[in-house]
């Protein structure tokens, strides 16, 4: 069949029967269904907010591309991962962040923007790239079909993690068609700027989790005592500035407001 990318329009991919033969035949959602789930986001509001308890005892726990978990952060962040997305362009190929930041369609919902692995091109690459993704258990999920840049390292990536036969994390493919119609949704509801990943995780929780709790969303330079806050909570990081962020959230606090999500943006009880 050809795949019909999700952001560069026209554009289609024929897929081969190699990499069918690699591809899941069914989703690994269906006919699933959780009670409790909870979206974490990297932005600094976790720092210091003693959630790492409340985040880890949802049913599911989403993260957005390859977080530090664990160590000292375990108690800000929890250590828990289900379902864990990754940047293949911004993070595992050689392409400049320059070209990222024109034409990912995933990046962070606070971006991180590093390129860890350099386009596994070296053994070393390739090594580090297979350890560190036995961090995150559960399905790691990279969207391979967005634009083009995206698609030959995503399957070279599937490659190596098939014949190293690791079966956890299982890394998997995002449906272009569904981030296109999560998109029409969005714009036909105030948001005209491309997702970014968090808002796109969230959308994807509700459909599959009765309730929604939103962790590490707050993409001001102040917390909510108008004090000095970074980026992420694991670095100072930068604004990203493909996505409208402020808009987004504002779309969250609706959602907190009716019922739909609880967004979190201060202190857990463990942490008081």
């Amino acid at each position: 069949m050809n795949i019909h990318y999700g952001i560069q329009k026209g554009k289609t991919f024929k897929v081969t029967s190699a990499l069918s033969r690699m591809l899941p035949k069914t989703s690994p959602f269906s006919e699933r269904r959780f009670s409790r789930c909870s979206v974490v986001g990297n932005g600094a509001i976790l720092s210091h907010s003693g959630c790492g308890q409340e985040i880890d005892k949802a049913d599911y726990v989403f993260r957005c591309n390859l977080p530090p978990i664990g160590g000292k952060y375990a108690e800000d962040t929890g250590i828990r991962t289900n379902f864990t997305t990754a940047n293949p362009i911004s993070q595992i190929s050689w392409i400049s962040l320059l070209l990222s930041l024109l034409t990912l369609t995933l990046v962070d919902f606070l971006f991180c923007g590093t390129n860890r692995y350099k386009g596994l091109r070296s053994q070393q690459g390739r090594d580090k790239f297979l350890t560190d993704i036995k961090k995150y258990p559960g399905l790691l999920w990279v969207s391979a079909f967005q634009v083009k840049a995206a698609t030959g390292i995503s399957q070279q990536a599937l490659r190596f993690v098939t014949q190293r036969r690791i079966r956890n994390p299982a890394l998997v493919f995002g449906n272009p068609q569904h981030f296109i119609n999560t998109m029409n949704y969005w714009k036909a509801h105030g948001l005209s700027n491309r997702l970014s990943t968090g808002m796109y995780m969230s959308s994807m929780a509700l459909s599959v989790c009765d309730q929604v709790h939103l962790f590490g969303f707050w993409p001001f330079d102040k917390d909510p005592e108008d004090q000095p806050l970074a980026y992420h909570y694991y670095d100072k990081g930068k604004a990203d500035k493909v996505h409208d962020m402020p808009q987004e959230f504002l779309k969250l606090l609706e959602w907190h407001q009716e019922g739909v999500v609880n967004v979190h943006v201060h202190k857990c009880q463990a942490g008081r």
